[in-house]
């Protein structure tokens, strides 16, 4: 199965942008910034997806993301959390070094292990 999804949050400024991808693992790309105003876009976004039933390996590609405050990565350890409870595996590749030291601040350093991190 593949399908690609792209939805912007609902800030006029479409200051994130979630695109989905899915074939033998579920790609989410981050653009933008992912911030407390708009982390219910990609929250949103993996909700839907997960309603469908097990998706695999879920990665999230943040290399083209600008800008990610506390609210951000910790949305993202939380759904890392809701993907395992599903029993698929979750990584985070392409953190810049502020997000790194971020996740590592808030405990979530786990999320940047496995074969998708750089």
């Amino acid at each position: 199965m593949t399908f690609m999804q792209s939805s912007a949050a609902h800030d006029p400024t479409g200051a994130v942008r979630v695109t989905t991808a899915v074939s033998t693992e579920l790609t989410i790309r981050l653009t933008g910034e992912l911030d407390l105003s708009t982390i219910s876009a990609l929250v949103d976004e993996l909700h839907a997806v997960l309603a469908l039933g097990p998706v695999g390996p879920v990665v999230v590609d943040l290399t083209g993301l600008a800008f990610c405050d506390v609210a951000g990565a910790r949305a993202l350890a939380r759904l890392a959390e809701a993907v395992a409870g599903h029993g698929d595996p979750f990584h985070v590749r392409g953190a810049s070094p502020r997000l790194r030291w971020l996740f590592h601040q808030i405990g979530a350093e786990l999320l940047l292990s496995g074969p998708a991190s750089p």
